[in-house]
């Protein structure tokens, strides 16, 4: 009991110094693709590049969506996907914690 205990004492330890304060920013390495296609002149990277967008922020207001700052599928399609590829950029961040918790308790 007592030996769990302390295991479980480190572990909580542990995390308290491996939390970090979480924070929002705006990541620039997105891009989006579609099964779907385009519609009305619109473009599926106008879901990520911020154009429309007061500022580029995460408090950012939306213009009113018109075809130059918007993204619409093809007339027809209503069954696809739209994939947002992150650059990389969750993954090498799971990647580093999982990482950093095997050298703690190794």
């Amino acid at each position: 009991m007592t030996r769990t205990l302390r295991f479980v004492a480190l572990v909580f330890i542990v995390f308290a110094f491996q939390v970090q304060h979480a924070f929002a920013d705006r990541i620039t390495t997105v891009t989006a693709t579609t099964t779907m296609g385009s519609g009305f002149l619109t473009s599926i990277s106008n879901a990520v590049n911020g154009v429309g967008l007061s500022a580029l922020s995460l408090t950012a207001l939306h213009d009113g969506s018109v075809p130059a700052n918007s993204w619409v599928s093809s007339p027809g399609a209503v069954i696809g996907t739209v994939t947002f590829a992150l650059g990389g950029i969750a993954e090498g961040w799971a990647k580093r914690k999982l990482t950093t918790l095997v050298e703690i308790f190794t």
